[in-house]
């Protein structure tokens, strides 16, 4: 027979690694869709013609003639914070889960890679 304390051990260890598998796999798929929703320029909802300036308009600030986008790039900054989140939990994952949780994981973020460039 099983002692209590036994039992108890055994569905606390349980719930433990439910939550664990929960708890990455929550921040690895938030990551992935953070990548997706960031990709591509902030504005390629607009038409290209508003991004340029007017033909035969100096651009200067009284005109407000400058193109809207700028060369920041902050999105790409912000996929690479994703990109490398994403690679820590993936580690976390091969060492905390079973191979085959890895290495499904190692195959969705390739895909997903490189389908969002």
């Amino acid at each position: 027979m099983v002692s209590p304390q036994t039992a108890y051990d055994v569905m606390s260890m349980k719930i433990k690694s439910v939550l664990l598998r929960i708890f990455l796999y929550g921040i690895y798929f938030f990551c992935l869709l953070m990548y997706v929703l960031f990709q591509g320029s902030e504005y390629d909802w607009m038409d290209p013609s508003m991004l340029a300036s007017p033909p035969g308009l100096e651009p200067s600030p009284d005109n407000l003639s400058l193109p809207i986008h700028d060369e920041s790039n902050d999105r790409a900054v912000f996929r690479g914070l994703v990109v490398t989140i994403a690679v820590v939990v993936q580690i976390a994952i091969c060492f905390s889960l079973s191979r085959k949780e890895a290495i499904i994981t190692v195959i969705l973020f390739g895909v997903t890679l490189l389908l969002f460039r």
